[in-house]
């Protein structure tokens, strides 16, 4: 079985070379030609089209993976990617970088799908790896040579139920997905917007009906439309190499589209608006424009107002450490863009430990924002400056994110403060960022209302050793859905089902 199975995935990832040098040592290859050809080839490879996909070969071609057996000529290369497809069905390639050693072109990947298909465990992977290329003269590969994790990739592959999907207690997940530190809900659809919160992490899109996702942005067919009136400071696209997704917002629109904002790191730190058009089957995201943040500092969480307008956390300025924050020290603030300004202007009274999750009232009178130092959430009036309003109480857990429920209240999520397994949480200068993150801990989702910031459990569970860091939690449908900063998967559960 494995030796089929380690064909396949000669197949696969060999196959997810990009071509190497036709041209002589001293001789570099354009490295736009070369993005673009890698960035269909990836899209070839995610396309259950293998007729496709060996059309990226010479006839006399050839690919293995680490000491595999090479698959040799077009039509091999054909039957290898048609059987891996079928095991895969849900397969994505995507793009990493493009790297050019001496004669040879390395093509960076990252490769997920679920094997689904006859005979499959039903295990998700998540892999990333590279190849190098050797190209014919007349530009197609020649000779591939794969390398992966070949441990890890069968780890994945045939992992028992407890190190793989099942769910924990009334919680299920959806198994894939990197980090996915935010997430929204397309207006209107059935689909749920993930941030990928790591290096080579996307943005995703989720199925919330089937619970199965994908890449949405970047990918092979990521477009790009700059909207210049609104966003003509910002400079170009995003490099989809080094983009980084972390707070996401998303503002309803007309005839089916709605303008996506996402809080973006990598090359610049800036918020990253996209289009996204829901008319056809799947969601499709194009790139509008940008707003950079001040002196490229890094933004957590956006929110938009009706008019355009939009309101970003800053938790630490230049030069100051997380633990400053959890010591109590006014580590950041509130920060304001207007269509017109070039970039966003600090408003003054908001400076508070670690300003974190952002939301706005309907009306835009008010913001509210999540302290992870205070350990609170505060009431601000929409005023420069502003005002502090109210704040509610102390909470027993540190609030990250916030987003807007049904009905009305804010709806925030985060770790306990106190744990007899992992330790009480330092609030002080001895807070430790991956000390945190490296112990499971119990996590609660709330409710506030925020005229009163009075409070309801809406969901709670003990420490999962599968799904821990966690960030916000999210209405869809009957279910609340949880992400987290630091893992492979996204939580969920019935909301009827209390917290535990």
């Amino acid at each position: 079985m494995w030796n089929k199975r380690r064909s396949l995935l000669a197949a696969i990832v060999s196959v997810l070379l990009l071509f190497t040098a036709c041209q002589s040592k001293d001789e570099q290859l354009d490295m736009v030609v070369l993005t673009e050809f890698a960035t269909r080839y990836a899209a070839a490879w995610s396309s259950q089209d293998p007729v496709a996909f060996a059309l990226f070969y010479a006839e006399n071609g050839s690919f293995r993976i680490n000491d595999g057996e090479p698959s040799i000529g077009r039509d091999a290369i054909e039957e290898t990617a048609r059987s891996f497809m079928i095991s895969f069905p849900d397969m994505v390639v995507r793009l990493v970088e493009i790297r050019q050693t001496n004669d040879r072109v390395e093509f960076h990947w990252h490769w997920t799908g679920t094997n689904t298909g006859p005979g499959g465990t039903g295990n998700a992977v998540n892999l990333k790896g590279y190849e190098q290329w050797r190209l014919a003269e007349d530009g197609v590969i020649l000779e591939s040579r794969g390398n992966m994790d070949d441990a890890e990739y069968q780890r994945q592959l045939n992992a028992e139920s407890e190190d793989g999907c099942d769910g924990f207690g009334e919680y299920s997940y959806i198994c894939g997905p990197i980090s996915a530190e935010d997430l929204v809900l397309v207006p209107g659809t059935k689909w749920v917007i993930a941030s990928g919160f790591g290096e080579g992490a996307p943005l995703y899109f989720v199925d919330a009906e089937q619970k199965t996702w994908s890449d949405l942005y970047p990918t092979g067919e990521s477009r790009a439309h700059q909207n210049m009136k609104l966003y003509g400071a910002c400079p170009s696209p995003p490099n989809h190499n080094s983009f980084v997704a972390h707070g996401l917002n998303i503002r309803a629109g007309a005839d089916g589209h709605s303008t996506l904002y996402v809080v973006g790191h990598g090359e610049r730190e800036a918020i990253e608006v996209f289009d996204v058009d829901t008319g056809g089957d799947v969601p499709v995201l194009t790139w509008t424009g940008c707003v950079m943040t001040p002196d490229g500092m890094e933004a957590n969480s956006v929110a938009s107002l009706a008019d355009g307008s939009l309101l970003a956390t800053i938790p630490l300025h230049t030069g100051i450490q997380i633990n400053e924050a959890f010591a109590g020290g006014q580590t950041g603030a509130v920060y304001a863009w207007t269509p017109g300004d070039a970039s966003f202007k600090k408003i003054e009274g908001t400076e508070m430990p670690y300003a974190n999750g952002i939301e706005v009232s309907d009306d835009g009178k008010e913001f509210y924002i999540a302290s992870s130092g205070l350990v609170k959430i505060l009431a601000f009036s929409n005023t420069r400056p502003s005002r502090l309003l109210r704040t509610s109480k102390v909470l027993s857990f540190i609030p990250d994110n916030l987003h807007m429920g049904n009905d009305g209240n804010m709806i925030t999520a985060g770790m306990a403060l106190v744990d007899p397994e992992c330790g009480d949480v330092a609030m002080s200068l001895a807070f430790d960022l991956g000390e945190f993150a490296s112990c499971p801990r119990p996590f609660t989702v709330l409710a506030i209302d925020p005229q009163t910031m009075q409070e309801r459990v809406l969901a709670s569970s003990p420490a999962q050793p599968n799904f821990s860091n966690v960030t916000m939690a999210l209405e869809v449908g009957t279910e609340l859905w949880i992400g987290t900063f630091a893992g492979d998967r996204i939580a969920y559960r019935n909301l009827d089902q209390g917290s535990d």
